[in-house]
């Protein structure tokens, strides 16, 4: 072959080859940036266990693909060998989730131990959901959403223990399935691990101790165990202690103990609520508590062999060392904010409700302070919760306008109830105070209006104002219930008027409004008015005139002789004004009482 026709044809060669090259990455480049589904499940337990003892394992699932997935969910149905105890679960995936068990009293129906949003761990004890001789058959865990590369990966973590069923030398296979759906179609995975029964662990008596933030004496979810708390064991008489526990954390959750390895037989516990705290009330439920809150004791536990009882819990709550108080006075200028120049009042009523708004668990009432002021109170060694407190004033008085600042009046105005009273542990609230109003007389209405002429406009409201007991006008408040006033016809009629002060005094008023028809006498007297009027207007003029003749002469000489012939002047002048008053006078008392005058 030509060397330039070979030359030719091996740089057509390299440029088809880099070609394919260059199609080969930009495809690779572009499934990088496609969603890749893909997931990983585990599942790990003990390789030993014992008849009667503790027993746990893990299930863990990863997103390990580029793309977020649906409807995730693990599936476990347990051995009949296995009890299901307790489960924690971390989301590191989904903002909700939904777990749930199936036991032997009720397998056909799911019985949900959450359902909702999650924070990073949290921990169910299903030994408090499921009857005491039950068994759990079954767990589910599912959530929406299972998004990719989530950190920490969703996992869940149960503890159980062997029944008495199995015997030893025994292997317990236990098998999980974890499904979601893919972009390209349902992910399933599978996981299992074999356990061998060994031996005997005898029996046991656990197993809880939390803070019971209601004080219900029942444990619900979201309430946290407490370490720190010794428990005792003690034989059936309580005469003898057997085995002295501290409360720990089983793997990350606080508030556990056990007694492990006992014999058959009658026992007592004993659980010491530490500084701060005491036991809750007893509440012999299976999620309940079971000491009696006076001794500590529970009542009598009897064991058979190989009996694994996890029902013996305890409820503390704080101890009570809270306080709610403070201070009542008088509201002078019913701004419902308290001004230091406003006085305290003794004397009254304070009431502490329960959460309730009805049970009076305390009442006092208010007097001097250990520095003689008056007006406060105060209700203390309380337990943490919820609380309401009324006031109740003495007659004549009245609670001010409620005011939901410092140095306010906390109160209903009408009912005397605060607003709800969250308290903590070791709290004192001292912001609970309360503004009263001293004892005021009703208001008052001024009527001018009690007649009208014939065919003339008549307004209710004209001439009227009112007034509360502090002089403060409260016109704008009257209401006219009743009007019968027709200026068309002549007659008497009735008008009623009432105004109600912002403490709730009312006061009403009736009138009489004539309506009457002018005749010519009327108008003549009114003609006489109407002169006498303007005359009293001309002398007014005049007498303006001579104070300034007064004034002029003193600011322009000292000459006694000239002050005094203006004063002389001045003197007739007025001399003269008397006269006509009392001819103006003369003319009024001449004139005849009409309907209206």
């Amino acid at each position: 072959m030509d060397t330039k026709v070979l030359s030719k044809v091996m740089k057509m060669n390299i440029k088809t080859i880099k070609k394919a090259i260059d199609k080969i990455t930009y495809k690779r480049k572009n499934r990088a940036l496609e969603a890749v589904p893909a997931m990983t499940f585990t599942k790990q337990g003990a390789q030993f266990v014992s008849i009667g003892g503790g027993f746990s394992y893990e299930m863990t699932s990863t997103n390990t693909g580029s793309e977020n997935l649906t409807s995730w969910e693990i599936s476990d149905t347990f051995p009949t060998t296995l009890n299901a105890l307790r489960v924690s679960f971390t989301n590191g995936s989904s903002p909700s989730y939904n777990i749930s068990i199936r036991t032997t009293d009720s397998p056909g129906v799911d019985k949900q131990i959450i359902v909702g949003a999650t924070a990073p761990v949290n921990s169910f004890d299903l030994a408090l959901y499921t009857p005491p001789g039950e068994r759990v058959i079954s767990l589910k865990a599912s959530a929406a959403s299972f998004a990719a590369a989530a950190a920490p990966p969703n996992l869940l973590f149960i503890t159980g223990a062997v029944n008495t069923s199995g015997v030893v030398g025994q292997n317990i296979i236990n098998t999980a399935q974890n499904t979601a759906v893919s972009s390209v179609g349902i992910i399933a995975k599978s996981s299992s691990f074999t356990s061998n029964i060994f031996g005997y662990n005898q029996s046991s008596i656990g197993e809880f101790v939390w803070i019971d933030a209601n004080a219900n004496g029942m444990y619900d979810v979201g309430e946290i165990g407490l370490n720190g708390v010794k428990v005792e064991l003690y034989n059936a008489a309580g005469t003898s202690i057997l085995d002295t526990v501290i409360t720990g954390n089983y793997g990350d959750f606080p508030g556990y103990y056990n007694f492990s390895r006992l014999l058959p037989g009658k026992y007592l516990v004993k659980f010491t609520a530490p500084n701060g705290y005491i036991l809750t009330s007893q509440n012999l439920v299976f999620n309940g508590s079971t000491p009696n809150p006076a001794t500590g004791f529970t009542n009598e536990i009897t064991l058979g062999a190989n009996v694994f009882n996890n029902y013996v819990n305890a409820g503390l709550i704080a101890s009570a060392s809270s306080e709610i108080g403070s201070f009542v006075w008088n509201d002078i200028n019913e701004n419902g904010l308290y001004e230091p120049e406003e006085p305290g009042i003794n004397g009254v009523t304070v009431q502490l409700l329960a959460s309730d708004k009805t049970e009076v668990l305390a009442t006092t009432v208010t007097a001097n302070s250990m520095s003689n002021t008056p007006g406060f109170y105060k209700f203390s060694k309380l337990q943490e919760g919820a609380y309401y407190t009324k006031f109740l004033p003495a007659p004549g008085y009245s609670i001010t306008t409620q005011n939901l600042v410092p140095n306010g009046s906390t109160p209903d105005p009408v009912t005397g109830i605060t607003e709800r009273i969250n308290l903590g542990a070791g709290e004192v609230n001292s912001s609970v105070n309360a503004g009263v109003l001293a004892p005021c007389a009703p208001p008052v209405i001024i009527t001018t209006v009690y007649c009208v002429k014939k065919d003339s406009i008549y307004d209710p409201m004209q001439g009227v104002s009112a007034f509360d007991c502090a002089e403060k006008n409260i016109t704008a408040d009257v209401l006219v219930t009743e009007n019968t006033v027709n200026t068309a016809v002549p007659g008497k009629y009735t008008v009623s008027y009432e105004v109600t002060d912002k403490r709730g005094s009312k006061t009403t008023k009736k009138v009489t409004v004539t309506v009457y028809a002018p005749t010519p006498i009327d108008q003549a007297v009114t003609d006489i008015l109407q002169s006498v009027a303007l005359q009293q207007a001309a002398l007014s003029h005049i007498i303006n005139a001579e104070g300034e003749k007064i004034q002029k002469i003193l600011q322009i000489t000292n000459n006694k002789e000239q002050i005094t012939a203006v004063n002389s002047s001045v003197s007739k002048t007025l001399n003269s004004i008397t006269n006509l008053e009392i001819v103006l006078q003369q003319k009024l008392t001449l004139l005849k009482k009409r309907p209206c005058s």
